[in-house]
């Protein structure tokens, strides 16, 4: 009998996790292409610099909500444009971005947005200077002051999971304790 009720518990773990897990779509090799070239270091003045893992792993969350993969098009116009930004960003004598005039600010911005452009988004900076990457409702997906922006799964279906399990495993244990499993 405790044989049986530990397979019930892993089958019901198995069936509560796995359609979390299996909720984002795999990125094709263009697009992991193109999170490798965000991954690029820029040197600038003789120091790498890198973008925040937390702009990374936006672009990956996006990337994985998609229904389909974006063409190898779109990503070789989005590499060229982020070629073009790190050109703009190595001609800086610091990589410390606060340091930078506004009109260097300026086109960074103009460049972020024409890569957001490129799958139908735009980038715009925000009131205190932060640059945000919307869609065509406005409704802003990904941003450098974030740190992880949910996609995929929402919180109400964690929620409802998550009570789901609670209630069957107190269920699990109440019979436990009839049947003297434990």
């Amino acid at each position: 009998m405790k044989k049986l009720m530990a397979l019930l518990l892993a089958v019901v773990f198995v069936a509560v996790l796995v359609p979390f897990a299996a909720s984002a779509r795999t990125l094709s090799a263009d697009e992991q292409g193109l999170i490798s070239k965000l991954e690029e270091a820029v040197t600038i003045n003789g120091e790498k610099w890198t973008l925040p893992g937390n702009m990374i792993t936006q672009a990956k969350n996006y990337l994985a909500a998609l229904d389909t993969a974006i063409s190898p098009d779109q990503c070789n116009q989005i590499k060229g444009i982020f070629d073009e930004a790190k050109a703009i960003a190595a001609a800086q004598t610091t990589g410390e971005t606060s340091q930078w005039t506004p009109a260097v600010k300026a086109q960074i911005l103009e460049k972020v947005n024409a890569a957001a452009q490129v799958v139908g988004l735009a980038a715009r900076a925000n009131a205190s200077g932060k640059i945000e990457i919307i869609n065509g409702a406005g409704q802003v997906l990904a941003d450098n002051a974030v740190l992880v922006r949910q996609t995929g799964v929402s919180a109400q279906g964690i929620v409802i999971a998550s009570v789901g399990a609670i209630a069957l495993l107190a269920a699990c244990a109440v019979v436990s304790k009839k049947v003297d499993l434990f």
